[in-house]
């Protein structure tokens, strides 16, 4: 039997099933949620962006590929949570003139976002604009240093540091001296973390999310995947 073009694709980027269910919770260019293994594996392989954890326009085609031969299997399709924009905290200026510290303009009321910028308030934030691109491919602009957070859907985030406009250095590495500063501001402050690729990974921790639900009457939701310390 002649072999699907799906089943070609799979065999071709050498895809497990974990990064399969990974790559189907991209759909309609959302955030990829996976673990951080899954991650470092779907960018190497150029399917995932290294820093807004989407779909490249690879994994766009592998992921029609899926749907094609199997249309009702897309993950966190129903019922993603979209969390409501709030407000800036009191005494926090997160977002003006089409600028933002920390984080992308459009994901400065991410209430996960929020929460973690508030824990690492202490370190730089870099300033961001809508065309920032930390990624270190191209475009980059020499003037961003500092934190910078995106939402990873489900109370996780991803934490970077970008220096000189990019997450790494000359020679392609991470930044690690600033990634552990991340990491320990995080950890003293009760929240679990985990290394990535050329970030820190974190989820919101469960009582925040609870306390969150019971003042805004959002829905607390937790990773499946939680961190590790």
């Amino acid at each position: 039997m002649k072999a699907s073009e799906a089943e070609r694709m799979i065999k071709s980027h050498r895809l497990s099933k974990r990064m399969i269910e990974a790559i189907r919770t991209g759909n309609n260019d959302r955030v990829v949620i996976c673990s951080a293994t899954t991650e470092r594996a779907l960018i190497s392989r150029q399917i995932i962006h290294p820093v807004n954890s989407n779909l490249t326009q690879t994994g766009k085609e592998i992921l029609a590929a899926l749907q094609k031969e199997d249309p009702t299997a897309n993950a966190h399709e129903e019922g993603f949570i979209t969390p409501t924009p709030q407000a800036p905290l009191v005494g926090e200026v997160i977002r003006h003139a089409g600028t933002s510290r920390g984080s992308l303009p459009h994901h400065a009321n991410h209430p996960d976002v929020r929460a973690t910028l508030k824990v690492l308030a202490t370190l730089q934030l870099a300033n961001c604009t809508e065309d920032t691109d930390i990624s270190g491919l191209d475009g980059m602009d020499a003037t961003v240093q500092g934190v910078f957070v995106t939402p990873r859907g489900e109370g996780r985030v991803a934490v970077y540091w970008a220096q000189a406009g990019s997450c790494v250095g000359p020679h392609r590495e991470p930044h690690r001296a600033e990634l552990r500063a991340i990491a320990d501001t995080l950890r003293d402050a009760g929240w679990q973390v985990e290394r990535g690729n050329r970030c820190v990974f974190t989820n919101v921790p469960p009582q925040l999310l609870k306390l969150r639900a019971l003042t805004h009457g959002e829905t607390a939701t937790e990773s499946n995947e939680p961190g590790t310390s």
